[in-house]
């Protein structure tokens, strides 16, 4: 989605400094495929792109959008390729599970450590986030206080590992972000979790 958003931006920045060469706005897949919705509007009329691909040109502020046109993805590489290259990676978000009541990972959840220190080491990240959660068993008091032991001893681990703990935020949610909503003192190994994101 924020591809979309930076081209629709580039696109009324260029319209309204620069009225004679006009703009065009061109929506774009998501990292996963997904693809939403652009209105573009002008004083004369407005023109709605929702497939992937799509493009529409403004010549001036009281022109209408044209038509959609779907360019084919040659075109998008030899129009914007630059454009996109500059673009930032998105994050990538990894999620850690934990035994009952404890700081202890599932053993699953051990295995993917290595995968969240490669994405770090490979980005070249310093902007690491770990959140902390859990289920609704136990006190709003305990949960924060488990959520937060749980973000820091994943910090821990990356930081021996040779991360920069200055790179590192840490957040605790106790059960109030659930992946699972359940009712009060039900277990969910679900919620009982570390959320971490590499920028």
């Amino acid at each position: 989605m924020r591809v979309w958003h930076i081209f629709l931006a580039l696109g009324l920045m260029a319209l309204s400094g620069c009225a004679a060469q006009g703009t065009r706005v061109v929506l774009l897949e998501d990292a996963d495929g997904s693809v939403g919705r652009i209105e573009v509007k002008s004083a004369a009329g407005s023109q709605s792109l929702q497939t992937a691909r799509q493009e529409t040109q403004v010549k001036d502020p009281e022109a209408s959008p044209t038509p959609p046109r779907t360019l084919a993805p040659e075109e998008i590489t030899r129009q914007y390729g630059e454009a996109l290259a500059a673009l930032p990676q998105p994050p990538e978000t990894f999620r850690l599970y934990f035994e009952a009541d404890t700081t202890v990972l599932t053993t699953k959840s051990t295995a993917d450590l290595q995968s969240i220190l490669s994405a770090i080491q490979r980005r070249k990240s310093v902007d690491v986030r770990i959140s902390g959660h859990t289920d609704r068993v136990g006190s709003e008091a305990y949960n924060l206080r488990l959520s937060l032991e749980r973000a820091e001893a994943i910090r821990d681990h990356l930081v021996e590992a040779g991360v920069d703990p200055a790179t590192i935020r840490l957040y605790s949610h106790g059960f109030s972000l659930p992946l699972v909503p359940t009712a009060d003192q039900v277990p969910e190994p679900r919620n009982r979790r570390v959320e971490v994101i590499v920028r």
